[in-house]
């Protein structure tokens, strides 16, 4: 649904932006209301490297097209900070899986100790602190679930260092305790 409203999306704005340059047709007008839920539902989208890719697109073919036109947008529907923090974020945790399964699957005691133990330290301390709670929970999980799960199977000591398990569970509570007795 979201890429088909971004395909939408696209083409409005590929004639809106026509319609302005040619002064002597008509001028279109664009839907504010559509553009903000589109630019909602890939805010909403968890953090991953396809939400990267969306966003990215959405910089591209739509934000920088009328940003000319209405430079007031630029606040409100602009994905630029989002995706400068993040997209290095996501694609270090893919380098990271790549090389815990590489390891994983062609494993000696010389390779593992020529993998990267201190960067995977300084992106757990650089996910860690991110300021936005959800997308560091996002984060977190992938994480996780891409990295750490492999790690687990080469040396559960550095896993148990470098683990999110107790702030997801503390987050998992503090969404929870406004529903408990």
């Amino acid at each position: 649904m979201i890429e088909k409203n971004l395909q939408l999306l696209e083409q409005t704005v590929i004639d809106y932006c026509r319609s302005k340059a040619q002064y002597f047709e008509k001028s279109l007008t664009l839907d504010f209301s559509f553009l903000s839920q589109v630019h909602r539902s890939i805010k909403q989208l968890p953090m991953d490297n396809e939400k990267v890719k969306l966003m990215q697109r959405y910089q591209d073919n739509i934000f920088k097209q009328i940003a000319g036109y209405h430079p007031k947008i630029a606040c409100r529907f602009n994905f630029a900070s989002d995706i400068k923090q993040f997209a290095l974020i996501i694609q270090t945790i893919g380098q990271f899986e790549s090389s815990a399964k590489d390891l994983n699957s062609n494993f000696s005691i010389e390779r593992k100790n020529k993998f990267d133990w201190q960067g995977l330290i300084m992106l757990r301390t650089q996910i860690n602190d991110l300021a936005d709670r959800i997308t560091r929970r996002q984060l977190m999980s992938l994480f996780e679930s891409q990295v750490l799960s492999t790690v687990y199977m080469l040396d559960n000591h550095v896993y148990s260092q470098l683990t999110f398990k107790t702030e997801l569970e503390s987050e998992d509570e503090k969404t929870l305790s406004p529903y408990l007795c």
